[in-house]
């Protein structure tokens, strides 16, 4: 087998990330200011903690702050995530600024939410490059964390079963995200140590699929949250703070991401044509492909065959033609903190990537020649990188398919080509010991006109060529707006899906 690599582990620890950091949030707490640790295990073993605290700020500000610390083991190494959110607003609850600082990569990424009357200013630093935009204030009625925490407490006390409202969280962006709580009733636990009297939820989060089921004391304050993950179990357990931060070595959990199928697939590199039979171990697939989960566009087709199972066809050789909204091309077009083609660097690559052709050559051969490129400029094929950005790679030249991934989309749209991520699975006859297996992967769209219409054509950086052993989950841009929710789509189903290989040419 070619030894390209599989995403699997680093992109679970994104997910992880994306999905812990908002989770507690969720849960309902009391007013006042608080100080709580939690340890995060992922299917029984220790992956990290985290640490929620609220306090009062200066000018009686209130500051509601968050740090998460994951580790998870990758073929011998560990992958690192340091990720730390703040959120102040005044006394009587108008934002003040957030702030998000993530080093799931190579370079820390941070981002600062400035609100102003006319909009909210974002500045990001990372790779010493700072940036400036300024976006719109968040629309509808939503809550800052301290509004939160008043809300709920009021309608706790006055016995309410069923809680909803929205609120923002600065590791998602200023799109406000929905809440929905529902009081299962009074149990006990065991935490510490100890049996206490508990109040079981269930909580559901517009950004995340699924339901999660909480336990608060009977003050509102979280003491354990089971999180769906697709095929696989996660908990939040409160602890003190020497207990939640005590060390642990890393669990190897990229073998636990593959698809295992009966069937292998000869010269899996040059096939052109195939179909699978993908089944859904837990939810309905039917709510998984209306949320646009298993990708019914370009060389792929979907059809539901029942409850759980769906077909996914590929053929290369037939690229249906694309719908392409004005908002779509402009985010496909534009700058974000994952990828630049306003960076200085990302556009000395790209024009060294095009050479003395620039006249020449059409958006579809320049796209060839950049795929080219980064996958001879990626030199350190690293597997211990979390989740770095096309300014990070430039730079670094280390990565694995997700930092191709970056660096390719940044550098097609430097070309003026519209692109995006593809966020999916690939066939490999052999990796870790393992045979025929399916791994979590990520490749890069260019959105091109062929034969008089425009079509998302895949390119893949990391492999050199695209075959119809890819099979597209979910697909981003990356937008500043929708930097990881689009890739959210994956957590349900990672870890609960089969694969059956029905043909391939």
């Amino acid at each position: 087998m070619t030894r390209h690599p599989l995403r699997s582990c680093c992109l679970l620890a994104c997910l992880l990330a994306c999905c812990l950091a908002p989770a507690l949030r969720a849960a309902p707490a009391p007013t006042g200011m608080y100080d709580r640790w939690y340890i995060v295990k992922m299917d029984g073993a220790k992956i990290g903690w985290l640490h929620e605290s609220q306090v009062e700020g200066d000018n009686g500000h209130i500051v509601s702050a968050m740090q998460m610390k994951m580790s998870i083991g990758r073929m011998g190494q560990s992958v690192d995530i340091d990720m730390r959110t703040e959120f102040v607003e005044t006394a009587d609850g108008e934002p003040v600024s957030m702030l998000n600082v993530q080093d799931m990569g190579l370079y820390t990424i941070e981002t600062r939410y400035a609100f102003k009357e006319d909009g909210v200013e974002v500045t990001s630093v990372q790779a010493g490059r700072e940036t400036t935009k300024t976006q719109p204030r968040p629309e509808g009625d939503w809550l800052t964390p301290g509004e939160v925490h008043r809300f709920v407490a009021k309608r706790l006390e006055a016995g309410a079963e069923k809680i909803a409202y929205e609120t923002l969280d600065p590791s998602t962006g200023l799109a406000p995200m929905g809440i929905r709580q529902r009081v299962l009733g009074e149990t006990t636990i065991e935490v510490l140590g100890k049996t206490v009297p508990a109040i079981e939820w269930e909580v559901q989060q517009s950004i995340m699929p699924g339901t999660s089921r909480e336990f608060v004391d009977l003050q509102g304050i979280p003491l354990r949250m089971n999180v769906p993950l697709g095929g696989m179990s996660m908990e939040i357990i409160a602890a003190d703070k020497a207990l939640a931060t005590a060390d642990f070595d890393a669990p190897e959990m990229m073998n636990t991401s593959f698809v295992r199928v009966e069937k292998n697939i000869d010269d899996e590199r040059n096939t052109r044509r195939a179909s699978y039979l993908l089944t859904h171990t837990g939810e309905d697939i039917k709510d998984l492909c209306k949320a646009g989960i298993f990708l019914d566009a370009g060389v792929q087709r979907v059809e539901r065959v029942n409850n759980s199972t769906v077909r996914v066809r590929i053929d290369l050789d037939d690229n249906r033609p694309a719908k392409v909204s004005d908002e779509l091309r402009a985010d496909a077009l534009g700058s974000s903190v994952y990828i630049d083609p306003t960076d200085e660097k990302i556009r000395e690559l790209t024009n060294k990537a095009i050479g003395d052709l620039a006249g020449r050559l059409t958006p579809a051969g320049a796209a060839a020649r950049i795929e080219t490129f980064v996958r001879e400029y990626v030199t350190n094929k690293a597997l211990g990188v979390g989740f770095a950005t096309s300014s990070e790679v430039c730079r670094t030249r280390e990565g694995d398919c997700s930092e191709h991934a970056m660096l390719l989309a940044a550098m097609l749209r430097a070309r003026d080509i519209p692109s995006q991520v593809v966020t999916g699975l690939v066939y490999a006859d052999g990796f870790m010991g393992e045979r025929q297996i399916f791994g979590y992967h990520m490749w890069a769209q260019a959105l091109l006109t062929i034969d008089g219409e425009e079509r998302w054509v895949d390119f893949d950086a990391a492999i050199g060529t695209m075959d119809a052993t890819h099979i597209a989950i979910s697909r981003s841009t990356m937008a500043d707006d929708d930097p990881v929710t689009g890739m959210l789509d994956m957590i349900s189903v990672f870890g609960a899906l089969e694969i059956e290989v029905e043909s391939v040419e």
